[in-house]
């Protein structure tokens, strides 16, 4: 499998070093323009301006009339409710809906849409001990105010989490019209912003799985041990090593292998969702890049592969820390669903930068976002800063001419599952950002971004390229073994940077 992966991205690059291969699609095309009619299960979704609340910040559902009451004053048209596994499963297949009833009605009275969002966390569950919790090496992997995250690979687990969405979406079905979409979000599996330095899953039916991923992705013991430089004699000796050594050994394999889990479980949470009501768009939120994209550059997931699944909209979260121009040309880039945002205003502001937060929504209007959110707001930092959320319809409208499409011939590649490094040097996010500027103009050209995951499945995407860029990092990269001897001797514009095998 390895070597099949690395014969296909060694082809792509070749291909890269081709001038004059055909026409290529412009990236501008993927793009979600205004003047293109949605498809109807995004009608009732078209260019809401969300307020995210979480349940824990309205313990009292009375809270929920005050939010209302302010989120209407602020002009926001629906609100995008995060809600706690613990909030309405208090006992295990028992259901109390009271609280959530309340609080939609609240703000359905409002005249606000509603987008829901169950959060599969322990946090407060009183029955979590009945379900099994990915792992780390040393144990349950665990975040404040979050707890742990649900296993993708134990059964029991498995069959409660389908039950449990099911009977959230069937319930969900109730508020009519007033249900403007369903949400997955990707944090909530414990894969993106809450496990940069965390490793996971190292848990007893996760191991038993990888297992079985590796016996049917190799055609014998021996292809294993070549690629890997494992010694076993055969399939069964695969029991005697743990887990964590047979990922260090078998690098790339650990990485698709966890890729293809996480495409498994939004699959599973999107296909409940379909099959309760299919005219409900569902919402795919990646969450902050600053913070999760680093699980994208060190090869968690491959988003490119995550963006093609089952879902009508893709939302990112834009801050200071990353340019919002960057962060949408990645995600546009590499998903050709709508696009929607979600501005964690209430952390610039912090800072007292209401500017900072108006330029990152203009920004979002020049890439034809969909719909656009706000998060992370008391009560108090609404009427605090209600006059400039009043400005984000005007904002969000007012497209910025100055924004060029991409150039077809240039591209930034997105190493994930080729770059292992546990511990950068600094952080996977900077690697790119000085090729973005140059690529962008300073954020005056849309950038075109691919994943050596969307090479490997389909060179062709590259035929036309012929400056594709890792940045300005300089020195030594530790890589997988195989992706280290395909570009060996392949003279990359890649000045100053060198990848070697990691030992």
């Amino acid at each position: 499998m390895q070597k099949r992966f690395f014969a296909l991205l060694l082809c792509a690059v070749m291909l890269v070093l081709c001038v004059g291969c055909g026409g290529s699609e412009n990236p501008s095309d993927t793009q979600t323009g205004a003047d293109v009619p949605p498809d109807p299960p995004l009608l009732r979704e078209m260019q809401h301006r969300y307020l995210t609340v979480w349940s824990w910040q309205i313990p009292d559902p009375a809270l929920a009339e005050v939010y209302a009451q302010k989120a209407v004053e602020c002009g926001f048209t629906a609100v995008d409710l995060g809600v706690q596994w613990s909030a309405f499963e208090p006992l295990r297949g028992h259901f109390d809906w009271s609280w959530l009833d309340r609080v939609v009605k609240a703000f359905t009275d409002k005249g606000l849409g509603v987008s829901l969002q169950p959060l599969l966390w322990s946090k407060d569950l009183s029955w979590a001990e009945e379900l099994a919790f990915q792992e780390t090496v040393d144990g349950v992997f665990s975040v404040e105010e979050r707890g742990s995250f649900v296993s993708f690979t134990d059964g029991n687990t498995l069959n409660v989490l389908k039950n449990t969405l099911q009977n959230f979406a069937l319930h969900a079905l109730s508020y009519g019209g007033k249900l403007t979409r369903w949400g997955v979000r990707l944090s909530a599996f414990g894969e993106f912003d809450y496990s940069v330095s965390a490793e996971l899953d190292f848990s007893e039916s996760s191991a038993v799985a990888f297992r079985d991923y590796i016996r049917e992705n190799y055609d014998s013991v021996t292809a294993l041990n070549e690629a890997s430089g494992l010694t076993v004699a055969s399939w069964s000796d695969l029991n005697n090593l743990s887990c964590a050594d047979l990922a260090k050994a078998c690098r790339l394999d650990w990485r698709l292998y966890r890729q293809q889990c996480l495409t498994e479980m939004q699959a599973l949470v999107s296909g409940i969702f379909r099959s309760a009501d299919k005219d409900v768009p569902i919402v795919f939120s990646l969450g902050n890049f600053g913070n999760g994209m680093n699980n994208g550059y060190s090869g968690v997931v491959d988003l490119w592969q995550v963006c093609q699944g089952d879902f009508d909209i893709l939302s990112v979260a834009l801050s200071r820390d990353v340019d919002a121009a960057m962060t949408l040309s990645v995600a546009s880039s590499l998903c050709d669903k709508k696009l929607a945002v979600e501005v964690d205003g209430a952390g610039v502001w912090d800072e007292g930068d209401e500017v900072a937060v108006k330029d990152l929504v203009k920004v979002c209007g020049a890439y034809d976002v969909f719909s656009l959110a706000t998060a992370n707001f008391t009560a108090e930092q609404l009427d605090a800063h209600k006059s400039t959320l009043q400005t984000y319809e005007t904002l969000l409208s007012s497209f910025t001419p100055s924004v060029k499409d991409g150039d077809p011939t240039k591209a930034i590649l997105i190493f994930t599952h080729a770059v292992v490094q546990t511990l950068p040097p600094v952080s996977y996010e900077a690697l790119y950002r000085d090729a973005w500027d140059a690529a962008s103009e300073q954020g005056a050209r849309r950038v075109r971004f691919v994943t050596d995951g969307q090479v490997g499945k389909n060179a062709a995407l590259l035929k036309d390229v012929t400056d594709l860029s890792f940045g300005t990092v300089k020195g030594k990269i530790p890589v997988a073994q195989g992706f280290a001897a395909a570009v060996k001797d392949l003279p990359l514009a890649f000045d100053g940077l060198e990848f070697v095998a990691e030992e």
